[in-house]
């Protein structure tokens, strides 16, 4: 036989806050798990994403002697070089994946942001020199100012690979990393900002 239990109202307020409390708490713990574990996932697609676009941007130049192919353009003479520089095509401007993507760096380790952002500046830098060597305002330009400015983007280029690869294998670790690692990390930057 089971003895019956019984509870006074104070006894029924008390429990029934103390449900209340309990429930509210599990309740913002289940929100921050889900909050923690979606910025989880975003950072995992954000780094692929950027992983993706940085390495297609990066192909073409690897193994190549773009920066070689610049400096012998340099050397030609001006009506040599000027024929060349008047057949490039136009560039593309924009990005497909970093234009959508942009405002979600932050969740990203903040040297990672600043260097996809230090990226994007380049990737844009170079497109508007390139475009420029072009022109008809540079192609009128002193044959010293043509062959400086073309030597500028060619070591641009020899210079910026090394670090877009750097880039790539942060991206990549990022887009592979494991829930846990995340996790760690996460909750290192918040016991350092507060």
């Amino acid at each position: 036989m089971n003895p019956k239990i019984t509870m006074g109202p104070i006894e029924s307020l008390l429990l029934a806050a103390t449900i209340a409390l309990l429930t509210a708490a599990l309740t913002v713990v289940g929100k921050m798990a889900n909050d923690i574990w979606a910025q989880y996932r975003e950072r995992k697609a954000i780094a692929a994403a950027l992983r993706g676009e940085v390495g297609a941007y990066l192909r073409p130049f690897e193994g190549t002697a773009v920066d070689g192919g610049l400096r012998a353009l340099a050397e030609l003479d001006r009506d040599s070089r000027a024929r060349r520089l008047r057949g490039l095509h136009p560039l593309p401007t924009g990005h497909p994946g970093f234009s959508k993507i942009a405002d979600k760096i932050a969740l990203l380790p903040p040297a990672v942001a600043v260097d996809v952002s230090s990226f994007y500046n380049y990737v844009d830098s170079m497109r508007l020199m390139f475009m420029n060597l072009s022109s008809e305002g540079f192609l009128e330009a002193a044959d010293e100012i043509q062959v400086a400015l073309i030597h500028q983007v060619a070591r641009g280029y020899s210079n910026h690979v090394p670090v877009a690869q750097s880039l790539l294998r942060k991206l990549k670790a990022i887009s592979g990393e494991s829930f846990w690692q995340f996790l760690r990390q996460y909750l290192g930057k918040a016991a350092d900002s507060g």
